[in-house]
């Protein structure tokens, strides 16, 4: 009988270990892609919200929050306040995720550093839950993703994001983001 319990748990202790964020035995699995959104308006046609998860090794991207087949499978939202286009997680407007609150977030835009300095995501303390922050062309964003399902668990995944194009009269932003698709892995950039 302990032969069988050792033998069950061995596939569990694997699958665990490629999700586990400290074990430095496996590179970054890094998805780059990309990106279109809009503020609602009436006449949009294109995506109001994206999804920054790449559980394939794909970055989901952008979603209609409205649609039923996309509703809660987002992560941040393009709003228009106060004049100023804003990236909103996706608890600040009330969407919850598995664990009842959404764990999605984005920090503030990260003074001085390229798309290619920020290595690995900040602290926790530095990521945004609660509000939008204001999008800045050439700005470079951290951003945390609502819990999704890993093996037996469910963790955020963490990308980095820079606006390319900011179009404050078409409500429009393009933009390019790197996530990385490990389970809770907050590496951003592959290791030297």
């Amino acid at each position: 009988m302990r032969r069988f319990a050792i033998a069950a748990a061995l596939p569990l202790a694997l699958l665990f270990g490629a999700c586990d964020s400290n074990d430095n035995n496996f590179e970054p699995l890094l998805a780059v892609d990309t990106f279109e959104i809009v503020a609602p308006t009436a006449t949009s046609t294109l995506p109001t919200a994206v999804d920054i998860t790449a559980l394939s090794g794909v970055i989901f991207g952008g979603r209609f929050p409205e649609q039923v087949q996309d509703a809660g499978e987002w992560d941040l939202a393009l709003r228009l306040v106060n004049g100023e286009l804003q990236f909103v997680p996706a608890g600040s407007i009330g969407i919850q995720d598995i664990s009842g609150v959404s764990r999605a977030a984005i920090t503030d835009p990260l003074n001085g550093r390229t798309f290619e300095s920020v290595t690995q995501a900040p602290n926790p303390a530095a990521f945004v839950t609660d509000r939008g922050v204001p999008v800045r062309l050439g700005g470079v964003y951290a951003a945390r993703s609502r819990l999704v399902p890993c093996g037996l668990s469910a963790v955020e995944q963490y990308s980095k994001l820079q606006p390319l194009e900011v179009d404050v009269a078409a409500q429009k932003v393009r933009f390019r983001i790197q996530t990385n698709a490990r389970c809770a892995d907050q590496r951003l950039e592959l290791e030297d």
